[in-house]
Order: structure tokens, then sequence, then C-alpha cells
């Protein structure tokens, strides 16, 4: 604490608390899901190319898990930021991706005859094979993501700045 004439200095209270990690991973969790929504019903609403749909989602979806690495990390360590952006991007992960798997019918859509003609125990280490590029993917994005966002909130610019006041 500062002192000021020999007058002990306390922190000035905040008119609201910081944003911290569970509220950074509710908030942006939500708008990546929110998003994916949004994609999947112009897709299947309007027909839309839904490659082209996903770009723009990815480019928006990054910048989400970022911000999420960004306002975990202001106010507390950097690990926050991390933690909040891998969470981020798994909800990304299971709850978006289910979500455009239920509005748009033809996303899940799999061809009869090339699954009778795939053997058994082949079609079965492509799923786990799958699973877990999905799970390493998730990782290296989030941590990517999440350092990054971490790195600007830490930068001097975006540091909180803490107001003392002297009773």
């Amino acid at each position: 604490m500062n002192e000021q004439a020999g007058v002990p200095a306390r922190e000035a209270t905040p008119p609201d608390e910081p944003m911290g990690l569970i509220e950074a991973i509710v908030l942006f969790g939500g708008l990546v899901v929110i998003i994916d929504g949004i994609g999947a019903v112009v897709k299947r609403l309007d027909g839309l190319n839904f490659l082209a749909l996903s770009c723009l989602s990815l480019f928006v979806s990054l910048a989400l898990y970022i911000g999420a690495g960004f306002v975990a990390a202001r106010h507390t360590t950097f690990a926050n930021g991390v933690w909040a952006s891998i969470a981020v991007v798994s909800i990304d992960a299971i709850l978006g991706q289910s979500l455009v798997a239920v509005i748009t019918p033809s996303y899940r859509e799999l061809p009869t005859e090339l699954l009778a003609s795939v053997p058994e125990g082949f079609l079965a280490i492509v799923i786990v094979a799958a699973v877990f590029g999905v799970l390493i993917s998730v990782l290296l994005t989030g941590l990517i993501c999440g350092a990054i966002g971490a790195a600007i909130a830490g930068s001097a610019p975006f540091r909180p700045r803490y107001r003392y006041i002297t009773e």
C-alpha cells in the first residue's frame, strides 16, 4: 500500500467487480454458441454456402477466444486467460457443433453405401483418431488464443490502473 503524509492508503473500491474466470467463460462461451446457431439458421433458411459462413464464423470465433483470454487475465493471472480460452473453445467444439448438427440436417448426413463399404475395425480406429484430433486441436487453439489474449491484457495500455485513496 502507498502511504502519503503518514496516513495509510487503501485501495479504492470499484463500482463493480471485474469479470473473473467463470464469468468470462460463460459470457464468451454463450456468444460463440449463439454465433454458431445464427450461422446454422442462416444456412438453413437461405441455403447459403455453409463453407463461406464457416470461414466467417471462424474469424469471429477466434476473436471471441482471444477476447475470453483477455477478459479473464485482465485483473488476474496469465493462466486464467489461457484456461478461459480453452474452456470457451471446448464449449464451442461440443455445444456449438451439436447445435449446428441439430439445426442443419444436411450437416449430419452420411451416405449409407459409404458406411457399408468400410470395415468395422477401421471405422472404430477412424472415430478414435478423430476424437483425439479434436481434443488436441481444441487444447492447442485454446492455448494459443488464450496466450495471445492474456499477453494483450498484460501489456501496458490495457493493464488495469488501481486507484488508492487516503482516509
